[in-house]
Order: structure tokens, then sequence, then C-alpha cells
């Protein structure tokens, strides 16, 4: 009986851990300083934003007391390339696991619409965020000669709450 008794007490308790779902932007370049947005449930009493490993420091972090957490990251200008943990503590607890990535390249904001026919305009050697939403093509234009070598890469698969496959294609002016 009193195992059952612990095990039912214990569901309600659990309920009530902070919860992370997403983090935006996914990303930053390093040298540079930007402010993220954390959002998820019960984040209101909101502490610490906890980023392993070393590159990462966190300048502010205000919460707006319904699910959404902003911090001001300073990105070190020799921070290593690549992904970080982080966790956000809260009165209650540590949510569960967000990713950030520092980049080299300069970052530059998804503007929607930018489906067929209205393509973004973006400059070469940056890095694109943005959010993939169900069903969602996005398409971005940029200037080149012919014969310039273009490399793109796509990092995006499973980065947040969505399961789907991201795919990418180059196609020239007339598709």
């Amino acid at each position: 009986m009193r195992a059952l008794l612990a095990l039912v007490l214990a569901g309600p308790a659990l309920a009530q851990f902070p919860e992370l779902s997403r983090v935006l932007p996914r990303g930053g370049q390093r040298g540079t300083t930007i402010e993220v947005t954390l959002t998820g449930k019960r984040l209101a009493t909101a502490r610490e934003l906890l980023v392993t490993p070393e590159g990462v420091t966190v300048e502010t972090l205000t919460s707006d007391g319904d699910g959404k957490v902003v911090a001001r990251l300073a990105l070190a200008a020799d921070a290593p390339l690549g992904p970080r943990a982080l966790w956000l503590r809260t009165a209650a607890g540590l949510t569960d696991l967000g990713t950030f990535h520092v980049g080299a390249l300069p970052e530059v904001a998804e503007a929607e619409p930018n489906g067929p026919g209205e393509a973004q305009a973006i400059p070469l050697g940056c890095t694109v965020s943005g959010v993939a939403a169900n069903e969602d093509a996005d398409m971005f234009v940029f200037e080149g000669t012919a014969g310039q070598r273009v490399s793109v890469e796509l990092e995006g698969q499973r980065l947040g709450d969505r399961l789907f496959d991201a795919a990418v294609a180059v196609l020239d002016a007339r598709g």
C-alpha cells in the first residue's frame, strides 16, 4: 500500500517540472552577441541558463512570466564551432535538453513569405536561420556568376519539435 501511495503522489509532483519546447534562433555567429528566445511550460521562475561546452556567456536572462524567456548570449570570437547543450534552471528544477549552434558565418533570419514566387534574397557566405513549419517550402535567391562554385549545407533535420527530413535543391533562373 505504501508503494502505491508513493507512486500516486509522485505523478503530480513530476508534472510540475519546467519544459523547454523551442529555442530560437537555433544558432549564432561566433564573435557576436544575440538574443535567444526559449519557450515552453512553467518557465516563469527562470533563474539561470546553463550552456556547455565553453564559448557562450549568458549576459542577461528575463522571463515574461508566461512561458517565454529571453537570453542575451555573447558568443566568444574563439568559441569552438558546433552545437551547445543548454538547460534552463527554474525554481522547480531543470528543463529538458535544448540545443544551440555556434557558427562561423553571419546569420540571416528567414523572412516569410518566402515560398514559390516570393523567394527571399540572401547573400552568399551566410547561415539562414528559420523554422520549417509543416509542409513548408522555403525559397531563397542569391546572385552568382556562370561557373561559380557554390556550397550549400542543410543543418536542420529534427533539431526541434518537428519530425521530418528536410531537403535542399539548387536551381537556376529557369527552375
